[in-house]
């Protein structure tokens, strides 16, 4: 009878460990880090390695963590010393080799510390998504490169937006085949990405300005690129006497061939290429819309295998 009982038990405990850890996978990644400290089995149930493929920090502007929807924002010292111990308890608690994709918060200012406690406890990341607020060194960024060799997928900002985080990038992370890039595209961008990421397949232009003759640039030169996304942004073009006027997409037949025209998406409604978003809601946070594009995952997004 002993050992009947003792059997069931056991029956029991992995069936209320295997309903918890389905019941944590609808939680957000704010509310998994709070889930541990209900009870033990609740700590068990939420180390499950099936809940942390994924350590995504945007949710972080919750009750919970209160990071308020402004850019650099938590860029004091307090502040700086919390998004270190979030950090450092969420990769223990997912257990840093299982993490495969960091997403940082939006607003939350990253420092070179952060990013580099970041890597040097997700060695096996293969997607990174950087936040909008921040300063990195060409050290910090060197160094967090040279750990996240492995990376395939990468979200650039503003804060990252200098030659050595292509360069970085070229040296280190050699497999890296998507991309996607928050900030005017410009004929310095275009002669990097040629240059450093030679293996680039995805190109992801979002909601910003796009230079079209460092876009032809790129798509001549790249031969493994098979799509460039430009949805919402707005289409320029350089003259040689130092202006610059609106140029449509499908004006570039005289620029490229069918082929390399085949590869750019857009949405040009009315001419260029900025579209109109008739289910936007004013009562929204201004950002938010740029949030919505910066963490979307391309391929996820394109239906791309």
């Amino acid at each position: 009878m002993k050992k009947s009982s003792s059997s069931s038990r056991y029956s029991n405990d992995y069936l209320n460990y295997d309903i918890l850890v389905r019941i944590f996978m609808t939680l957000s990644t704010a509310e998994l880090l709070v889930v541990p400290l209900v009870c033990k089995s609740w700590m068990q149930a939420s180390r499950s390695p099936s809940l942390w493929n994924k350590l995504d920090l945007t949710t972080l502007h919750s009750s919970i963590h209160n990071v308020p929807k402004i850019r650099n924002t938590w860029n004091d010292i307090c502040s700086q010393r919390k998004l270190d111990l979030l950090l450092k308890f969420g990769v223990r608690l997912g257990g840093g080799g299982n993490i495969r994709c960091l997403i940082f918060n939006y607003y939350v200012y990253l420092s070179d510390f952060h990013l580099i406690t970041a890597a040097e406890r997700t060695p096996n990341l293969r997607r990174l998504v950087f936040p909008d607020s921040g300063y990195l060194s060409k050290d910090g960024i060197y160094n967090a490169m040279r750990l996240w060799g492995g990376l395939v997928s990468m979200t650039i900002t503003s804060i990252v937006n200098r030659p050595y985080m292509f360069s970085a990038i070229g040296k280190y992370c050699k497999n890296l085949s998507q991309l996607k890039l928050t900030f005017n595209f410009e004929q310095r961008h275009a002669d990097a990405l040629v240059k450093h990421t030679p293996n680039l397949m995805i190109l992801s232009i979002r909601d910003v300005t796009v230079n079209l003759r460092a876009l032809c640039h790129v798509l001549k030169n790249m031969e493994r690129l098979l799509l460039v996304n430009i949805c919402h942004s707005i289409t320029i073009w350089d003259r040689p006497d130092g202006s610059i006027v609106l140029y449509e997409v499908k004006s570039l037949t005289n620029h490229l061939s069918i082929s390399c025209l085949k590869k750019i998406i857009s949405c040009e409604v009315n001419g260029f290429c900025r579209c109109q978003r008739p289910n936007y809601d004013p009562r929204r946070h201004p950002d938010e819309k740029f949030e919505d594009i910066w963490r979307y995952d391309e391929v996820t997004c394109l239906g791309i295998d």
